[in-house]
């Protein structure tokens, strides 16, 4: 018995579901083997195994999911006027993610569990996930403290039981 695996990458866009494509392309690849005889055809999700901290491993699915915030969501507009006060960089907009394998972490934030999530930090997209990976320890250093100021913003100085006319 002969036997072949043929590997392909397909970026999800946010309005699809990972077992509808992975149905569709099954269908497809189904078709595409019919002229060939006796040709057996299954499509999956990569999976790999992963060892955790505690030692214990776990089977992970290879998917990212898109992920968006709406632009004028009142975290966006406090985390944009705390960058602009303290006179932060601040480039809105989308990520365009050049390669394949690119993605964040903001999927499971924003689709999984609905919290909003603004992508905020100092690299270079064209850099990112790249031979010579570099950044900028000033731009490094501007982020660490753009995202201080988000922080601050969005949770406000801690009191721990002083009453403002202390601080």
């Amino acid at each position: 018995m002969q036997q072949a695996t043929i590997s392909m990458t397909r970026r999800l866009r946010m309005v699809e579901d990972v077992n509808e494509v992975v149905g569709r392309i099954r269908h497809n690849a189904h078709l595409a083997a019919q002229g060939s005889g006796a040709v057996a055809v299954d499509v999956a999700v990569r999976q790999e195994n992963h060892k955790l901290y505690n030692g214990r491993t776990t089977v992970v699915r290879q998917v990212r999911n898109s992920w968006a915030t709406d632009p004028f969501h009142p975290l966006l507009e406090r985390a944009r006027q705390a960058l602009a006060g303290a006179e932060c960089p601040a480039q809105p907009g989308k990520w365009k993610l050049g390669r394949l394998g690119q993605g964040t972490a903001g999927g499971v934030l924003v689709e999984d569990y609905g919290i909003p999530t603004i992508g905020y930090g100092p690299g270079d997209e064209e850099l990112a996930h790249a031979p010579d990976e570099s950044v900028d320890v000033e731009r490094l250093r501007s982020a660490v403290y753009g995202t201080a100021v988000i922080a601050q913003c969005l949770v406000g100085v801690p009191v721990f039981g002083w009453s403002a006319d202390e601080i």
